[in-house]
């Protein structure tokens, strides 16, 4: 359905932040997403990684508020584009 729904989507990095004793690293995103209508629907989504003693990600925790984008989905649904 994702896939249906967008006709573009570009991820751009705006800043990466560790915490202070190593064990959380966040990755701050702008996402230009276009959906299937061609309606410019951008937003910015927080990746928060929790790592292990080694390093490596343990858990992964997207945040993003899809208020601001909600109406253009709901539109394009509603416009019989989603199939």
């Amino acid at each position: 359905m994702l896939f249906a729904d967008t006709a573009e989507s570009v991820l751009s990095l705006r800043k990466t932040l560790l915490s202070a004793d190593g064990s959380t690293l966040a990755f701050w995103f702008d996402f230009g997403w276009v959906l299937a209508d061609g309606t410019p629907t951008p937003f910015t989504v927080v990746d928060v990684a929790e790592l292990d003693e080694q390093g490596w990600i343990s858990r992964l925790h997207i945040v993003y508020d899809t208020d601001p984008i909600r109406d253009s989905w709901t539109r394009q649904h509603n416009s019989g584009l989603h199939r």
